[in-house]
């Protein structure tokens, strides 16, 4: 049960971080006490999962930006508080 909660699976829907993860990829992601500037996380907003960049973040807060320029991320949200962040990418396979 520990290990289901700390590991996720998720498939990447859409264009948003392309190119660094294409649509469809499969993408293995690990829940982490810490993240820094540039780590590629899973998020759950409003009960729906993103998958974004840390542009900038504090203790309470992360800013987060998308690959593509016309992706949702923080230029729409504002910063979000940082219990949005559930996991780090570890691990993926491209779509192709």
């Amino acid at each position: 049960m520990l290990f289901s909660k700390k590991l996720k699976v998720r498939r990447v829907v859409g264009q948003s971080m392309h190119p660094s993860i294409k649509d469809g990829s499969m993408c293995l992601f690990l829940h982490q006490n810490k993240y820094k500037v540039n780590d590629i996380v899973l998020i759950n907003l409003n009960g729906k999962d993103f998958v974004k960049k840390i542009e900038d973040l504090n203790n309470k807060s992360v800013r987060l930006i998308s690959d593509d320029y016309f992706g949702l991320d923080s230029r729409v949200w504002g910063r979000l508080d940082i219990s949005a962040i559930k996991a780090k990418l570890i691990f993926r396979v491209p779509f192709f």
